[in-house]
């Protein structure tokens, strides 16, 4: 929720630079590499877990913008 809050004025500029097909893109590759990272997280690996957890909340972004 703070990623959203933060991050979101510099991803509406990005939209306005770029097209809606870019932002899609871009937001379904952050959210599959999250969903990959999460996939070989071990107990003993919070950093890499926490890691992923804010590519997928980027992907979030990128995604509800549209």
């Amino acid at each position: 929720m703070v990623s959203f809050c933060v991050f979101m004025l510099p991803i509406i500029w990005w939209l306005e630079l770029r097209n809606i097909k870019v932002a899609l893109r871009v937001g379904s590759f952050l959210a599959a590499a999250a969903a990959l990272a999460k996939c070989i997280v071990r107990p003993n690996m919070l950093p890499l877990h926490l890691v992923a957890q804010f590519l997928s909340s980027m992907s979030n972004n990128f995604v509800f913008m549209k």
